[in-house]
């Protein structure tokens, strides 16, 4: 009987927008300033500032994982995430190794989970971009994302942690197992218990919208 089950509430990082012990996804278009939201959300979570939209909130900093591959951690994501008002000394990077001096990255879900369980006080993984994370692993079939999604998600509750997976939404969002082209796209909109999309405003064009 449902009568019979445990009632739980969900635990947020930030209340209505990232759940704890979820996945969220943030997408939208290349050059919709995504990396810059999510600098802001580490900056936030290392700090213990608030929420924007809740100023009168008391937080507990906490550490965080970021994986990112697309930017420079010296030229890009440390100056960004001082701008932010960082605590520089709680955040993590991941830097993947390139598999044979080529482009392609080199490491496992696995192994995110690994340095997880050995950060304590770890609140926060981002992943930017997600599409580079499954390029990387040996099964990139549908079946290979399932199983990584549903790794993070494992993660995540357990450790009591929420992760973010940021992807762009064109042909990034493709990887190919052989010959077989797999939309990741669909399948983080199935497993993110959270989905927000962040698009350039119409008419103010320098202003970036979180939808």
């Amino acid at each position: 009987r449902v009568s019979e089950a445990p009632v739980r509430e969900q635990a947020w990082l930030w209340p209505a927008r990232i759940p704890v012990g979820e996945i969220t996804g943030i997408i939208g278009p290349r050059g919709a300033a995504k990396s810059y939201l999510v600098a802001e959300i580490v900056a936030k979570v290392s700090s213990g500032a608030p929420w924007p939209d809740h100023l009168d909130t008391p937080r507990e900093p906490g550490e965080v994982l970021l994986i990112s591959t697309e930017d420079d951690l010296a030229e890009a994501i440390r100056p960004r995430l001082a701008a932010c008002g960082a605590d520089l000394d709680k955040i993590h990077h991941l830097d993947p190794r390139k598999r044979n001096d080529t482009d392609i990255l080199d490491f496992a879900i696995e192994e995110v989970a690994q340095v997880a369980r050995a950060l304590p006080g770890l609140k926060l993984i981002v992943i930017d971009p997600f599409a580079d994370a499954i390029e990387a692993q040996s099964d990139r079939s549908a079946e290979g994302v399932r199983a990584a999604l549903a790794a993070l998600k494992n993660l995540a509750a357990e450790q009591g942690l929420a992760v973010i997976l940021v992807n762009a939404t064109d042909k990034a969002c493709v990887v190919y197992a052989g010959r077989t082209k797999v939309d990741i796209l669909p399948l983080l909109h199935a497993k993110a218990r959270a989905l927000w999309s962040v698009e350039q405003d119409p008419v103010e064009r320098r202003r970036f919208v979180w939808l």
